[in-house]
């Protein structure tokens, strides 16, 4: 069995990928876990054996995720702070939500 685990499902032909490479191998099943799903149309597709998992479904946003915080020019400690901030409701950087 194989668990393919990424941080966003965006356009999902990472994702398709990543589960036509692994089935060439066999596994008796493959599943598919993310920590975000985007809303919006999916240019590819899984397979319907594929159990697809979202920890969130979220809005079409550009997220920055705290292991990415050096090349937006933030240290951690500045990441966190934005993540506060949006977790009470503030306005950040316009199209990009913290997480």
């Amino acid at each position: 069995r194989v668990l393919i685990v990424d941080e966003v499902d965006d356009t999902r032909t990472t994702l398709e990928y990543a589960v036509e490479e692994v089935k060439k191998d066999g596994p008796s099943s493959v599943a598919v876990a993310v920590v975000h799903n985007k809303l919006k149309p999916k240019r590819g597709e899984l397979p319907a054996d594929v159990l697809y998992l979202a920890g969130e479904h979220v809005e079409d946003f550009w997220n920055c995720y705290p292991w990415d915080a050096d090349a937006y020019g933030r240290g951690i400690e500045a990441h966190e702070e934005l993540a506060r901030q949006c977790a009470r409701g503030g306005q950040v950087d316009g199209s990009c939500r913290i997480s």
